[in-house]
């Protein structure tokens, strides 16, 4: 059986793996529901290529905490809290936007799901590496 470390590396992976598709989706302009939580919202292409290089330094954090279990340790908690506060940000975004696109109401459904896969993919994230630090002072690998 993988043990916590091993999990939360894989999970930290996939989640840098994530943000570098949202990178790449953003600095190519590819619009696609998943990778752009605003997919249907017009927006200039410098602002997307913006966005790309800001996300992409989210995949090298997440890679960087899943090589090394003591970096994991040390990073992993700050980038839940990161997490948490970017899925604040954006629900705030979502739930009191007025948002110009041209599915009316209906896209925030969409919106709320992509909101809610993230936030399943933190939640999962901080069990798994809950006492991440127990195990690695014990030796457990």
């Amino acid at each position: 059986m993988a043990s916590k470390t091993q999990i939360t590396g894989y999970l930290l992976r996939l989640g840098a793996v994530y943000f570098f598709l949202v990178a790449f989706a953003h600095f190519a302009g590819v619009k696609l529901p998943g990778l752009f939580i605003f997919y249907d919202i017009p927006s200039e292409s410098y602002q997307d290529r913006i966005i790309a290089v800001l996300v992409f330094g989210w995949g090298i954090m997440f890679w960087t905490a899943s090589q090394d279990p003591w970096t994991m340790g040390r990073l992993t908690d700050r980038l839940l809290m990161a997490g948490a506060v970017a899925i604040f940000g954006l629900s705030v975004t979502i739930g009191f936007g007025d948002f110009p696109n041209s599915e009316g109401q209906g896209a925030n459904g969409a919106y709320w799901a992509q909101i809610i896969g993230l936030s399943g993919y933190l939640l999962v994230l901080a069990f798994t590496s809950r006492n991440l630090a127990q195990e690695l002072l014990s030796g457990e690998r």
